[in-house]
């Protein structure tokens, strides 16, 4: 994890993210939510034995050891990388993500399998309730993005469109 945490690309896109939201009233994508997503994917994991050993050796670990740990939490990471590119296009920021953790994961010593695992995950991590991904790994990152979020703390509940769209949907 510390080579993600220290990786210049995923800091520049963490900067990017801050300087765009720096005004933003509602939820920001900075580091406290990658952390807060990341937590409570791996909470989510153990408290599906079976689903997270099987999708562990999916990937060539013996089990729900650190190897499979430090996926998830790659995962949880990077999932918000290409948020600055929607504030700036329109691009969607999943798909955008999904891209820019290629080179990150390969830098940092992430199998081909396990890469390719992410990249997915992070691509659907927006496809909630009824359209939420297949995989273990998108499932819980769209579930964990969702629980990270403190919408009852929130001064802008009232006007927040993504709030409301969460409540309509079923996990």
């Amino acid at each position: 994890m510390q080579q993600i945490l220290n990786h210049p690309r995923f800091n520049a896109c963490l900067s990017r993210n801050e300087e765009l939201e720096a005004s933003r009233r509602f939820c920001r994508h900075d580091m406290a939510h990658l952390l807060d997503v990341a937590r409570i994917a791996y909470i989510l994991a153990l408290e599906a034995p079976e689903a997270y050993d099987a999708f562990a050796r999916s990937l060539g670990h013996p089990g729900r050891g650190p190897a499979a740990k430090e996926t998830l939490y790659a995962a949880a990471l990077l999932h918000d990388m290409g948020k600055w590119k929607q504030y700036e296009d329109g691009e969607d920021h999943a798909e955008v993500g999904a891209r820019l953790c290629l080179g990150v994961l390969a830098e940092c010593g992430f199998s081909e399998a396990e890469t390719a695992v992410i990249a997915e995950a992070i691509v659907n991590h927006r496809k909630k309730g009824k359209n939420r991904s297949d995989s273990f790994l998108g499932a819980i990152l769209a579930q964990a993005d969702v629980h990270s979020r403190l919408c009852c703390r929130c001064g802008g509940k009232s006007d927040c469109r993504w709030r409301m769209k969460q409540e309509r949907l079923v996990y």
